[in-house]
């Protein structure tokens, strides 16, 4: 199953922060990157991120699948989600502690699926 981090490559991240701005380098990574059938993975603990909004709205004109990990009540970026977990607190901590133990058991259900 191939997956790229878009976070991953300090390089490109500073690149594309200073020529396009930090607002659009997940944006301008889902325009080069996104093919037919793709997936994007989004996490965000206000669901309002303006990177990953931007991000989302660009899969959504590819006709990606949009998947969400989000908290308090998802954001403006719930909207772009084909499918969301929205942990609904307005704790920071307590939002990202949910986060890692919903990651970590999708892993566990992805890797059974796979090796089964």
């Amino acid at each position: 199953m191939p997956a790229v981090s878009l976070t991953a490559d300090s390089s490109l991240l500073t690149a594309a922060g200073n020529d396009f701005g930090f607002e659009n380098i997940f944006a301008r990574q889902c325009q080069s990157l996104l093919r037919k059938n793709d997936a994007l993975f989004l996490i965000s603990t206000s669901g309002n991120s303006e990177n990953l909004f931007r991000a989302a709205r660009e899969a959504k004109s590819k006709k990606n699948v949009i998947l969400g990990l989000l908290g308090s009540t998802g954001g403006k970026i719930k909207k772009y989600c084909t499918a969301s977990v929205v942990v609904p607190s307005q704790s920071v901590q307590r939002i990202q502690e949910e986060h890692i133990f919903i990651i970590h058991n999708l892993v566990a259900m992805v890797e059974r699926d796979l090796f089964a």
